[in-house]
């Protein structure tokens, strides 16, 4: 032990040691928000290229309303694409908008039933990889 590193008895009361390393568990939620955020635009993009119109009656019940899917998916996109950046980043405010997108994202899984069991799943494992213990500790307090 040096005097750089005291050891964990030689810490000032209530002072924890903080992760250096970014936890897998960060790494594995800031991909999911990079693949939900590349589908939305992959969604945008094919009610552009092909006209939406089928694809925007299956999701809004009307087929005039194209460019009201195209906004509601790159806003989409944004959701999970901006804390996503900033998790890597280790701000804080990422991780809880990151929380809310993951319980959104599985009560909307779970009212569309049985076709939204892979969304709510993945937004689940969203959820878990932010709630764990390495996570909260590399967020928590900062050298």
């Amino acid at each position: 032990m040096t005097e750089q590193d005291p050891g964990p008895y030689h810490l000032p009361f209530g002072q924890a040691r903080v992760p250096v390393a970014r936890p897998w568990q960060v790494t594995v939620a800031a991909l999911i928000g990079f693949g939900l955020s590349g589908l939305c635009v992959l969604l945008s993009i094919a009610v552009l290229m092909i006209g939406g119109g089928s694809i925007s009656e299956q999701l809004t019940g009307s087929a005039n309303a194209s460019g009201a899917v195209v906004f509601a998916g790159l806003l989409t996109a944004a959701m999970y694409l901006v804390p996503a950046v900033f998790l890597l980043q280790r701000k804080g405010w990422a991780r809880i908008v990151m929380i809310v997108v993951a319980v959104v994202g599985i009560a909307g899984g779970l009212l569309s039933l049985p076709g939204g069991i892979l969304g709510a799943a993945v937004h689940g494992l969203l959820l878990v990889t932010m709630l764990q213990q390495p996570t909260r500790d590399w967020f928590g307090a900062r050298r």
